[in-house]
């Protein structure tokens, strides 16, 4: 049986053989076969020529013959051989990953060792995603080469790697067209099929332009079918932000998650990694340049390293970089970005393929050819090729990456004349072109989409020709011209004049690169470089106001335009047509859109301030956000329906109104408590809702009269939460009376009191199976009870409570019953394991009270609300926050999740609920609050600081565009409460909650101090002017003065109180230090010299918020909603008064003009001398939490930073009252749409149209309604002023009502003249009449 075992091990042999050949040469006198044996002693076995492997047994075994079982293992070790063989020279860092999509922070695994250890468990599928060029190619294909060397045979799971895009229809039969390509016979692919296991490694799922789910197409893994675990890689910008259902195994719409299912996303590359990928490529390709040059060249450029971060745009660059700078040039003012790399990566290669075809032995034919091409110019022949090749490719083929050409039967066909002649042979050999037999493809995906980008524009032909069809701009005034883009004032751009029409055969007439994500990218990037692209774009949106043929190429230019950060401020683009655009985050303010075609167009966070959108058609267009419910009492608790097809909000007031989903139109107002409404719940049939209430009453509501059905008063304290079994079999509520009752649930009665909780009961819900209640209460402590015997069987402990005695507030299960969340006043979310009875994690990240938590996306995420006023979304596996919703000025009280699909609510105090979609709302490029601006000559930097972390954003000062972003991780120190900037920008101060100060550098990133020496929260830091000197506070009152260089704490004052803020004078001799009670102290050093206080306003706190010198000035903004101005010479104080709430940010220009910023969200400008209000800026989104000027005299330039992380410059123009201009806007991701005019537009529908209205846009017919209810909600105590209806609309009203009346007086007048007209007529007829009748 031994002769028959396929573990017999040839070197057992060869040792023997080996060794007796040895000893014989030892005993035998001879000269060169004593010096083959030293050999042998001194470089080993390798160099005995007996020691030779053994080939592999390619036939079957006598067992297998016997059983007439076909051969696999003989197939099966020659594609091990070959695949292990292939690729092993080049350079490969093993890569990192995240755990989804939305998992920005925390620290990255190795995605080898996770794949392996998807492989070990039942999982089914795993899913990688990554940006273009992450290395998901490179990964999978050493994932395959791992597994083959991993491999048993006979028994060991079969790695079979299926590069998607070059099979045909890879939704049916997937394995067995990859089988049958590696020349398996149908009988051997049987046997494989029904007795071995495989490893799919599918890549390039966007590439083969996939809708379905593969594993389910191919019914993997079901009865009689292929045993498989698989791993797929996929674009993540091509799947959009819903995407699971594409790789689950199951049912789309089960409502169980899917723990079979897997994800990771790429990372990109550390700095170690950078340093590793150098050194081996260094090593493997030995280039001319050393590892030192690369690196000098890579950090002299920010830009270039932040590319170089993702593996293949690492190896491109580190291709031609030698090409484009030598080694020790300053690199720094070269520009770096992915178009321009390839440009001079696909000219190197042309140039190398013309150097290797000119040694190549060719026929004659081929060398006249070859000729031909280099007298031409081979390079400018080789793009050519590739701009034809890549454009046949998305026209023939809608951008299908593989070409199948057949002589015979392709002749005369597109294919034939890009493959056929001998010219193209060659220019294809020439370009980064591969072919497996009749397969044809780019190397890479990115070098066809680049192919395209160029034939949309290529720069090298552009400069060849002769500029006489787009001219610079010009003032001339003729009528032979078309003009474009004009603006209203100090325009932007200047017209263009164009004497001829655009490339009719542009791939811009013919495609919409709306979903070609990449494309645009690479054609953004070259409109940054070339002017005359962006005229060219420009001149394709004035054409489509002549002619609807340049529609398409329309709205490709303006999706490009807005894509690289173009504003189109005061721009006339009436009557253009650009369907199926892209316009999201782009800054339309004051423009003219009359009568413009906008059909499908995208406006997600676009900026439509002041637009005029009259008669423009909106059919079909996607804001990507809901509107919101408002009322006039606050919001205290929320529900679904168990469909999704209801909803119902509970209020303060007493009432509950329930709302259809389908329009959120409401359909009831239930009322009949007294007090708030603090839980309302659904039956599971959707027709009741039971109600719990402050005034200690549960009532039950019919949903098919709206009535009242039932009311019981059996709890001695306030009701605080009620709910529904899932069979809708019982009802239980809680209570502060420290019961929860277990209820019929048609008529209330209590069947069965749970006593046990030591305080109030605040939280109850039902497991998804019904057997099972979870309660939290006052007393900190969740327990669960067992539905059948009214037990407690487990109690949870972990949440702190608060001085308000409060302990947990809200608590929920998972979809699948394993596990309960639970929120508390101690400001985390707790996940407890229901098995174990543990708490498996503890989500921290909330600055107050959390009140409430809910499941969705199928119990993989949870959202919660915060008395903090943030919404924040966690993944419950990794406990990471991936998503944060500031801004909201008033906290939430309640969250709820759609049972069907991703829509969040959460209702605040203010008496909104608002709505958010996370399939749209998580692709968002959220900002947090802007904690902090700073302006120098290279740039605006803008400073995000969050609970976690903080987040510096570069963007130029000139447009607004962004340049980078740079993460500071706070958890060094942390969390971060406070943040500064330097002078100059380089440097910058983080005020951290553990009593630490960190200073970091902006550009290196790391942390270059630590001051220590704080015993309380540093609450406030600030640079002195010189930026030699760190003035920090806590709120233990202790004030402490840092030198910058040394770190060493200069100065320390101690009791000087409660501090808010602190400022240098001017000079730097002098500190100014605000204190929460509202008085201001000035310091010399270590003595106090001044101090001065004035009363807060009436019923409001005189907090300081603000600081900011000016000479001998000091503004002082205060929580009061004034302005403080002293004079700290003559002490003459001045109360400043205007603005409408909080003011959280003062600043003085250059000049002496003083800003502040509140949260009334406005700006007001002041003359220091008069003290008078110059100019209010008006229409900005959210509060303004920053203010800085620029630090040039000859213009007054503004940046303000708000809430939603938006970033404003304004012009400010001196005069009577200072004129202002906005320049630029770095927009949030929210819809900005105040005082835009959509009188008149076509197709939007109800809803989007009572969401235009909610964001300030005023007109349509229904508009003067919609702001009546809007008032009368509004005139309540709880709201701060009442908006007011624009006096456009009241004049249209006027003039529809007097329109009316003088066609009705109309009407009558000419009834009257006809009448008195007639009857003169009749009356002289008849007077004819009497006289010819009396005289003749």
């Amino acid at each position: 049986m031994q002769l028959f075992s396929s573990s017999w091990d040839a070197s057992n042999v060869h040792a023997s053989v080996a060794g007796t050949l040895l000893r014989e040469l030892v005993s035998i006198q001879d000269v060169e076969k004593s010096a083959l044996c030293q050999a042998w002693k001194e470089k080993g076995p390798t160099c005995y020529p007996l020691n030779v492997t053994l080939p592999d047994i390619a036939s079957p075994s006598l067992i297998d013959r016997v059983q007439r079982r076909p051969d696999v293992e003989g197939k099966i070790r020659v594609i091990k051989e070959n695949r292990t063989r292939e690729r092993k020279s080049d350079v490969y860092i093993p890569p990192r990953a995240r755990s989804g999509m939305q998992a920005a922070s925390g620290s990255p695994f190795s995605l080898m060792d996770k794949v392996k250890e998807f492989l070990d468990s039942d999982q089914k599928v795993f899913l990688i995603l990554g940006d273009s060029g992450a290395g998901k190619s490179t990964f999978c294909r050493q994932l395959e080469r791992e597994l083959w060397q991993d491999y048993k045979e006979g028994t060991g799971r079969i790695p079979l790697h299926i590069n998607l895009p070059t099979f045909d229809k890879p939704e049916h039969d997937m394995i067995f067209k990859r089988l049958k390509r590696a020349d398996f016979s149908d009988q051997q692919i049987q046997e494989l099929k029904h007795h071995r296991k495989f490893i799919l490694i599918c890549d390039g799922y966007d590439e083969c332009r996939q809708t379905h789910n593969l594993y389910t197409s191919n019914r993997l893994n079901q009865p009689g079918e292929w045993d498989v675990q698989m791993v797929i890689s996929c674009r993540s910008t091509y799947i959009g932000s819903d995407y699971r259902y594409r790789f689950q195994p199951g049912d789309r719409n089960q409502k169980s998650g899917s723990p079979l299912l897997q994800e990771a996303v790429l990372a990109p590359f550390s700095t170690d990694q950078v340093e590793d990928y150098i050194n081996q490529f260094v090593c493997i390709r030995e280039p001319h340049w050393k590892a030192e040059d690369y690196k000098q060249a890579l950090d002299l450029n920010p830009d270039l390293m932040e590319l170089v971060k993702k593996p293949y745009w690492m190896a491109l660059t580190l291709d031609v970089l030698p090409c484009m700078v030598d080694p020790g040039n300053d690199l720094s003012k070269k520009s770096a970005s992915r178009v321009l790399l390839l440009d001079h990566f696909v000219e190197q290669w042309l140039e190398r393929s013309k150097k290797r075809l000119g040694e190549k032995e060719m026929n004659p034919q081929e060398r006249t050819a070859f000729e031909k091409l280099s007298a031409e110019g081979f390079t400018s022949n080789g793009i050519r090729y590739i701009k034809m090749f890549a454009t046949a490719i998305y026209k023939e083929q809608d951008g299908h990456p593989v070409v199948k050409y057949s002589q015979p039967v392709d002749r005369k066909t597109w294919k034939d004349e890009l493959l056929g002649p001998t010219e193209m042979q060659l220019l294809y050999e020439a370009c980064p072109l591969s072919q497996d037999g009749h397969r044809y493809q780019f190397i890479h995906r990115s070098l066809l989409e680049y192919g395209l980008a160029r034939a949309v524009y290529d720069p090298q032909g552009m400069r060849d020709m002769s500029s006489s069809s787009m001219r610079m701009p010009s003032m001339d005034t003729s009528t032979d011209h078309i003009w474009s883009l004009g603006f209203s004032s100090e325009p932007k751009y200047m017209a263009v004049m164009v004497d001829e029409e655009p490339d009719l055969e542009s791939p811009l007439m013919w495609r919409n690169f709306e979903n070609d994500h990449f494309v645009v990218q690479l054609l953004v990037e070259r409109a940054q470089h070339e002017p005359m692209f962006k005229e060219q774009l420009l001149a394709y949106i004035e054409y489509s106001k002549k002619n609807k043929k340049w529609c398409t190429a329309a709205a490709n230019a303006i999706t490009i335009l807005v894509r690289g950060g173009e504003h189109f401020i005061g721009s006339d683009l009436r009557g253009i047509r650009i369907p199926g655009a892209d316009l999201s985050y782009g800054v339309f303010d004051s423009v003219q859109f009359q009568g413009a075609d906008m059909r499908d167009v995208k406006l997600r966070g676009a900026w439509l301030r002041e637009t005029n959108l009259r008669n423009a058609d909106l059919t079909g267009v996607r804001f990507d956000e809901l509107l919101c419910l408002r009322d006039d009492s606050s919001v205290v608790s929320c529900a679904y329906s168990a469909d999704g097809k209801l909803f119902a909000v509970g209020l303060e007031q007493g009432n509950i109104k329930v709302y259809l989903t389908s329009n959120w139109k409401r359909i009831w107002t239930l009322k009949g408590h007294t007090s708030s409404v603090l839980g309302v719940t659904f039956s599971s049939d959707g027709d009741r809702i039971a109600s719990a209430s402050s005034d200690k009453s549960i009532r039950l509501w019919e949903m098919g009269s709206g009535a009242c059905s039932h009311v019981v008063t059996d709890h001695s304290g306030a009701a605080n939460c009620v709910a529904y079994s899932p069979q809708g079999d019982q009802l239980v509520s809680a209570s502060d009376d420290k019961t929860l009752r277990l209820r019929d649930p048609v008529t209330g009665h209590w069947r069965r009191i749970l006593p046990g909780h030591e305080k109030g009961v605040r939280c109850v819900a039902y497991s998804p199976k019904g057997n099972l209640i979870a309660s939290g209460g006052d007393d900190a402590t969740i327990r669960l009870w067992n539905v059948g015997t009214g037990e407690c069987i487990h109690i949870f402990r972990g949440h702190q409570i608060d001085g308000d005695s409060i302990g947990v507030c809200s608590i929920a299960f998972s979809p699948q019953g394993d596990q309960v969340a639970s929120s508390g006043s101690d400001n985390t979310i707790r996940i407890w394991n229901i098995e174990t009875a543990e708490c498996s994690k503890v989500l921290s990240g909330h600055g107050n009270r959390v009140m409430s938590v809910a499941y969705f996306r199928n119990g993989a995420q949870v959202a919660s609300g915060s008395l903090d006023g943030t919404l924040r979304v966690w993944d419950v596996k990794s406990g990471e926050c991936q998503h944060t919703w500031t801004g909201l000025s008033t906290p939430i009280n309640c969250v709820a999740s759609s049972p069907n699909g991703d829509l969040i609510a959460f209702g605040d105090s203010g008496g909104t609920v608002r709505l958010l979609d996370l399939s749209v709302e998580t692709s968002r490029p959220i900002q947090e609050a802007v904690a902090e601006v700073h302006y120098s000559p290279k740039g605006v930097l803008v400073a995000s600081c969050t609970h976690a972390s903080s987040t510096i954003r570069h963007l130029d000062a000139e447009t607004g565009l962004h340049r980078k972003t740079t993460t500071l991780d706070g958890s060094v120190g942390g969390t971060v409460y406070s943040i500064a900037f330097s002078p100059r920008g380089n440097q910058i101060c983080l005020g951290c909650t553990n009593n630490d100060i960190l200073l970091w550098d902006v550009e290196t990133r790391n942390v270059e101090k630590t001051l220590t020496g704080h015993a309380g929260m540093i609450y406030s830091v600030m640079y002195s002017p010189v930026g030699d000197r760190i003035a920090s506070s806590s709120l233990t009152g202790s004030v402490r003065i840092w030198d910058t260089k040394t770190g060493e704490c200069r100065i320390y004052l101690r009791g000087v109180g409660k501090i808010k803020r602190i400022a240098f004078s001017t000079d730097g001799r002098l500190t100014a230090i605000g204190g929460t009670d509202g008085s201001i102290q000035l310091w010399c050093d270590t003595t106090c010299i001044d101090t001065i206080k004035w009363d807060a306003l009436k019923g409001r706190d005189g907090d300081v918020s603000s600081l900011a010198f000016s000479g001998v000035w000091l503004a002082a903004g205060r929580k009061d909603w004034t302005v403080g101005l002293w004079n700290t010479q003559t002490r003459i104080l001045k109360v400043l008064k205007g603005h409408g709430h909080v003011v959280l940010c003062v600043a003085f220009s250059p000049k002496g003009i003083l800003a502040s910023g509140g949260l009334d969200r406005t700006v007001r400008l002041w003359d220091v001398e008069s003290g008078q209000c110059r100019r209010v800026i008006q229409n900005i989104q959210e509060g303004v939490t920053s203010i800085t000027w620029s630090t040039t005299l000859d213009v007054n330039e503004l940046f303000t930073g708000c809430q939603d992380g938006t970033v404003l410059k304004w012009q400010v123009v001196e005069g009577k009252s200072y004129d202002v201009h906005l320049r630029w806007g770095a927009t949030s991701a929210s819809l900005n749409v105040a005082g835009a005019s959509i009188r008149g537009v076509n197709g939007l529908n109800r809803l989007n149209k009572e969401l235009l209205w909610q964001r300030g846009a005023t007109g349509g017919p229904d508009y003067l309604v919609y702001k009546v209810k809007e008032r009368t909600l509004a005139l309540t105590p709880q709201k701060i002023r009442a908006p007011k209806i624009p006096l456009d609309d009241i004049c249209e009203a006027v003039r529809i009502v007097f329109g009316c009346l003088f066609y009705v007086v109309g009407r009558v007048l000419v009834f009257l003249f006809i009448f008195i007209f007639g009857w003169g007529i009749g009356a002289l007829l008849a007077n004819i009449v009497w006289y010819i009748k009396s005289h003749f």
